[in-house]
C-alpha cells in the first residue's frame, strides 16, 4: 500500500523549552491517505497543520511570527522569493515508520509555524500553517467582516457578547430587490432578504429589529464583473437568504445605501499563486455525492459533514460548510476554518463546469493543510490551495476530484453556444430565452413566458431578462 508522506510544521525552539504538544496519531494522519491519493497529491508534497484556531476578535500575538515568503504582487514573486529557504518543516515519512506502530500508538506532532500577514495592520494580523493562510488584514473588530464605520467605536465600548452585536449591528443597508450573483456572474437569487437592527438605547448592548435589508460584507471583498453586458464593482455579501437558501455571494456595490463610504473598502485579494500542478482537477457537484442537481440537499451528505472542524471560539462550525451546499454553490475561502474560514467567493457548481487549479505544495510555500474533524466516519479535513476562474484561495480535497471543465454545446440542436462570445448576457438564436457565458460556457439559461415572445436584452441594470 502505498503511504502518503506527511511533513509536519516543527517548532524546535518549543519543543527545546519543554513545551507539550498534543500526541499525534499515526492512524489519525493516515487518515484521508486514499483522498489524497485519488487525487494525485505526491508524496513529495509536504502537509501541515493550521494550529489552534484564531480569536477573531482578540489580537493575536505576533511574538515569533516570521516575516511572510509571499510576495505582496504576483509579478514580483519570483525576485521576492527566498530561495532554499528553510520554514522549520521536518519530514516524517510514513512509509518507512508505520509498520513499527499500531494504530494507538503516539508520536509527538511539533507546534504549527505562524507568519506575519503581507498586508501591514495596526491590529495584529497572522498567518497560520502556511504563509498563504491568513486573517484577512482588518484593522477592525470581527476581522472576517468590514463593519460601517461609525459603528466601531460603538461596538468596541458597548459591552456585551462582541460576535452577538457585530453579527445585528455591523451590517449595510441595501436596496429591496437586490439580486445576488455567484463569481461567474450567475445569478443566484432575484432579490436578497436580511432583517435590519439599530441599538435599543442610547447605552448598552441591546438591539432592535429595523425595516429593511441589510448585510454583512466580507472585509475587502470586492471586484468588477460584466453582467448583462455591464461592467460594475460588486461587493461579497454573507449572512442573506437567496432563492430560498441561506447563501452568501456578490451584490452591486451600487444597491449598497451608503456607496460612497463602503467605497473606501480596501480591496484584499489572496496572492496569486504559481507553480500549478499538471492533474486538471473540477468542483464535485450534487452528481457526485449521489444527489440529483434540482432536489439536492446538503444534510443528505455524508454523516461526517457534521462533524466540527474549528476548536475554540468557532461555534458551529462544520466540515460540511466546505462542501457543496444549498443552491448548489461551494465557497472557495480566504483562509481555512482555524484561521477564519471566510469565503472570498461562490460559484454555482454543476457536473464538471467548473475548474480548480492546484499549486503544488512544496517545503517553503506548502499549499495543502490537514485540520481534524470531530466525526467518527473521517478524522480530517485536508485543503489544497489553487485558483477558480482567476480567484485564488482554499478548498477542501473532499470537495475536488481529477477532471476537466465540459466544452459548450457545440450545435443549434444541442442548445445556445458561447462559442465567440464575451462572458454575460445575450439573447438566444435558436429559442424564445436567453442565456449567460462564464468562461467561455453556458452556465444558465432562460425562458420567455410564452413561446410567442423573444428575448430582446436585459432591463437597465442587467438584473432581469427583457421578452417582448
Amino acid at each position: 500500500m502505498r503511504i502518503v508522506a506527511v511533513l509536519l510544521a516543527a517548532s524546535l525552539a518549543a519543543c527545546a523549552a519543554g513545551a507539550d504538544p498534543e500526541p499525534f496519531s499515526i492512524a489519525s494522519a493516515l487518515d484521508g491517505e486514499n483522498e489524497l491519493e485519488a487525487l494525485d497529491i505526491g508524496t513529495d508534497e509536504p502537509v501541515v497543520e493550521e494550529g489552534e484556531e484564531l480569536d477573531d476578535l482578540v489580537d493575536p500575538s505576533l511574538d515569533g511570527a516570521e516575516e511572510n515568503p509571499v510576495a505582496d504582487d504576483p509579478a514580483d514573486a519570483e525576485e521576492d522569493a527566498v530561495e532554499a529557504a528553510d520554514v522549520g518543516l521536518s519530514t516524517m515519512s510514513l512509509s518507512s515508520q508505520a509498520d513499527g506502530f499500531g494504530k494507538n500508538e503516539k508520536r509527538v506532532t511539533l507546534a504549527t509555524r505562524t507568519y506575519k500577514c503581507r498586508q501591514k495592520t495596526k491590529r495584529a494580523c497572522v498567518c497560520k500553517g502556511s504563509p498563504y493562510n491568513c486573517q484577512f488584514p482588518s484593522d477592525q473588530p470581527g476581522r472576517n467582516r468590514y463593519l460601517p464605520p461609525e459603528e466601531v467605536a460603538q461596538i468596541e465600548k458597548r459591552g456585551g457578547d462582541k460576535n452577538e452585536t457585530i453579527d445585528d449591528i455591523g451590517r449595510w443597508e441595501i436596496a429591496a430587490n437586490t439580486p445576488l450573483y455567484d463569481g461567474n456572474g450567475l445569478l443566484r437569487g432575484p432579490s436578497v432578504t436580511s432583517p435590519c437592527h439599530d441599538w435599543a438605547a442610547a447605552t448598552g448592548s441591546k438591539r432592535k429589529d429595523m425595516p429593511g435589508v441589510c448585510v454583512m460584507v466580507n472585509f475587502g471583498q470586492k471586484k468588477s464583473m460584466t453582467i448583462g453586458g455591464a461592467k460594475n464593482t460588486y461587493v461579497y455579501a454573507f449572512s442573506v437568504r437567496a432563492g430560498g437558501n441561506p447563501a452568501s455571494s456578490w451584490i452591486p456595490l451600487s444597491a449598497v445605501k451608503r456607496k460612497a463610504t463602503l467605497s473606501k473598502m480596501p480591496r484584499v485579494v489572496a496572492p496569486k499563486p504559481s507553480g500549478f500542478v499538471g492533474t486538471s482537477y473540477v468542483l464535485k457537484s450534487a452528481k457526485d455525492w449521489n444527489q440529483q442537481e434540482a432536489t439536492f440537499d446538503a444534510d443528505k451528505l455524508p454523516a461526517w459533514a457534521k462533524g466540527k472542524i474549528a476548536k475554540g471560539g468557532g461555534g458551529n462550525k462544520q466540515a460540511g460548510d466546505y462542501l457543496l451546499r444549498p443552491g448548489n454553490v461551494l465557497n472557495l475561502i480566504y483562509s481555512t476554518p482555524g484561521v477564519g474560514g471566510a469565503a472570498t467567493d461562490t460559484f454555482v457548481v454543476s457536473d464538471s463546469t467548473v475548474g480548480f487549479k492546484r499549486v503544488k505544495s512544496t517545503k517553503d510555500r506548502p499549499t495543502l493543510v490537514r485540520i481534524p474533524v470531530a466525526s467518527k466516519d473521517k478524522k480530517a479535513m485536508y485543503f489544497a490551495y489553487g485558483e477558480i476562474a482567476g480567484r485564488a484561495g482554499w478548498v477542501a480535497a473532499a470537495s475536488i476530484k481529477k477532471g476537466t471543465v465540459k466544452a459548450a454545446a457545440r450545435a443549434a440542436d444541442e442548445g445556445p453556444s458561447c462559442n465567440g462570445l464575451a462572458d454575460g448576457f445575450h439573447c438566444s438564436a435558436v429559442s424564445t430565452g436567453g442565456f449567460i457565458c462564464a468562461n467561455g460556457a453556458v452556465r444558465q439559461t432562460f425562458a420567455c413566458a410564452t413561446t410567442e415572445q423573444r428575448c430582446v436584452g436585459t432591463n437597465g441594470d442587467g438584473t432581469a431578462m427583457v421578452c417582448e
